[in-house]
């Protein structure tokens, strides 16, 4: 249920989008019954410890066992004095190239370790998944273990009336490598605000790319 904006000057409740956030979050952790090993993309850490204000206990609850980064090889991933393996291991990432291709090497690694394994992995991106990254996994021959998916971690209130996307590598996804897909994130960004808090009656653009991204906001309303 939408809260509507007004003219009032009251400013909306954004603790909303973390609740959310946060609730998307464990649902993904609930998909996975059992241990958990959470690898996370670490340019991402400290924004999910924005809508996890509880922190790890929380995460714990939920299967959560161990941590990793996506750097270099997952190592041993052995808890508890049986020294058994986690479930499943779980990958929170941006929807880099790069990245998915670090993924596809730690998950071919741990299969030297453990050959024969019918070990599944999942990977979430963040906030969208990108047909370039499917493209690699496939290509490096470890999509059919990864069941992929999105967090939609689109927008982290850092305060009561600041929000941020936190995308920072989309001047060079835009200008650089003339990748327009951040341009379609920030379109669902603003339908999903909206979503929340009812038409916002008011939005300008300023700049090429920031009045595309509009546009693309705009069919979306009109398709509505």
């Amino acid at each position: 249920m939408a809260v509507h904006l007004d003219d009032t000057g009251e400013l909306p409740d954004l603790s909303l989008i973390r609740d959310e956030s946060r609730e998307e979050l464990l649902e993904i952790l609930r998909r996975w019954p059992g241990t958990i090993c959470l690898v996370f993309d670490p340019d991402i850490t400290g924004l999910v410890n924005h809508v996890i204000v509880e922190g790890s206990k929380l995460l714990a609850e939920n299967g959560v066992v161990l941590f990793r980064e996506i750097k270099g090889e997952l190592g041993h991933l052995e808890v508890g004095s049986a020294g058994a393996p986690p479930d499943h291991v779980i990958y929170l990432t941006r929807p880099r190239v790069a990245r998915a291709a670090q993924i596809a090497h730690q998950i071919k690694a741990r299969a030297r370790l453990h050959p024969g394994s019918s070990f599944r992995y999942g990977c979430y991106f963040v906030p969208h998944r990108t047909l370039a990254c499917e493209q690699v996994l496939e290509d490096e021959g470890v999509s059919r273990v990864v069941t992929q998916g999105e967090f939609r971690m689109d927008l982290v209130p850092f305060d009561r009336d600041v929000l941020s996307m936190e995308l920072r590598d989309y001047f060079r996804e835009l200008f650089v490598e003339n990748d327009a897909t951040c341009l379609g994130t920030v379109a669902r960004t603003l339908e999903r605000f909206q979503a929340m808090y009812g038409v916002i009656p008011n939005v300008k653009a300023k700049g090429d790319m920031a009045k595309s991204a509009l546009r693309r906001f705009m069919r979306m309303r009109v398709d509505e």
